[in-house]
């Protein structure tokens, strides 16, 4: 009677996971530095119940995203694409202009709400 959801970066493969499994996965932008760890093969075993975030720090970023979901045709799997501004970086207001162009009704914008309700906690403070 339980939703299980898995959040996991590009870099891992979930094909492992048990079928009744949702997946988040995470796929590293260059803005990251973590980008050469992403394994987008593994994008191809995903299903339309699952989600793909990019989380974008510049333009640079969102144009590599798009181009991501475009080469991986990740824009025909009917997974949610999440494009989330990095957090005191870029303001949502500035992403939110970039997607409203996309041609994709699948994009969404992903706030990191905990930092928006609790923003004491973020970095320590």
């Amino acid at each position: 009677g339980y939703e299980v959801t898995v959040e996991t970066g590009g870099h891992i493969d979930t094909c492992g996971l048990d079928s009744r499994v949702f997946r988040i996965v995470d796929v590293k932008c260059p803005g990251s530095g973590m980008s050469a760890r992403n394994q987008l093969q593994a994008l191809q075993n995903l299903r339309s119940q699952d989600e793909i975030k990019f989380v974008i720090r510049d333009h640079e970023d969102f144009v590599f995203a798009r181009q991501t979901v475009v080469q991986q045709r990740l824009d025909r799997l009917g997974s949610a694409l999440l494009f989330s501004p990095v957090h005191g970086v870029l303001p949502a207001e500035t992403l939110a202009e970039w997607i409203q162009k996309l041609p994709w009704p699948l994009v969404r914008l992903n706030l990191q709400l905990h930092k928006l309700i609790w923003p004491e906690a973020v970095c320590g403070r």
